[in-house]
């Protein structure tokens, strides 16, 4: 695979799918509008084989649900998992260390000093990583544990309580206090990334 970060092949590789221009098409329900993004990667892109046919769907609907839909067709086995790398500040302007934060996962992924997975999960009791009840993102960002130093805060997989394999449920939820806004995170998968902008400059700007 393409080297990309330090020894390790991050986000798809140099000429990932979020460097490349997808074709896209719009649509409309009665209760939603959309976006469906289609690309197709050939045998061998990234170090990759097969040749991948992907959609993403980005559908919003009249209830303020956005839902995002990935699928991928490829003619080898190859390794495929797409997420959504969006960044969220319910604020709309300042920083988000005010920002209460629930996973529901018992459990987290400790990190080397390139942030790669370590090894074996980690309970998060105890830990900084315990967000099972709403807490600030900023409370315990600040203390001296090693795994928050690795990446100057949090960028860490935490594994969800799932009731069944593939169930759609609720992984995490972020309320801003201040102007009541919710962000709930609902997904069937089994871990959930967790990343506090460690990294982020004013280079990156969002809409507020």
């Amino acid at each position: 695979l393409d080297v990309n970060n330090g020894a390790n092949h991050l986000h798809g590789g140099t000429g990932g799918f979020h460097r490349q221009l997808w074709a896209a098409e719009t649509f409309t329900t009665p209760r939603s509008v959309g976006l469906i993004l289609t690309h197709v990667s050939p045998d061998g892109d990234q170090g990759y084989p097969g040749t991948a046919e992907v959609t993403a769907i980005y559908e919003l609907r009249n209830d303020n649900e956005l839902r995002i839909a990935f699928h991928a067709i490829a003619d080898k086995a190859t390794p495929i998992n797409l997420t959504n790398h969006a960044y969220f500040n319910l604020a709309g302007k300042g920083d988000i260390l005010g920002h209460q934060l629930t996973i529901f996962g018992d459990a987290y992924t400790p990190v080397d000093a390139g942030l790669i997975p370590a090894g074996l999960p980690a309970p998060v009791a105890g830990t900084p990583f315990d967000f099972r009840t709403p807490r600030a993102i900023g409370e315990r960002i600040g203390q001296q544990d090693a795994q928050l130093g690795f990446g100057s805060g949090y960028d860490h997989n935490f594994m969800l309580n799932k009731s069944a394999d593939k169930a759609m449920e609720v992984a995490a939820r972020v309320v801003d206090p201040a102007s009541g806004r919710v962000l709930e995170v609902v997904s069937q998968e089994p871990g959930i990334q967790f990343y506090s902008g460690n990294f982020l400059d004013d280079s990156v700007s969002g809409k507020g």
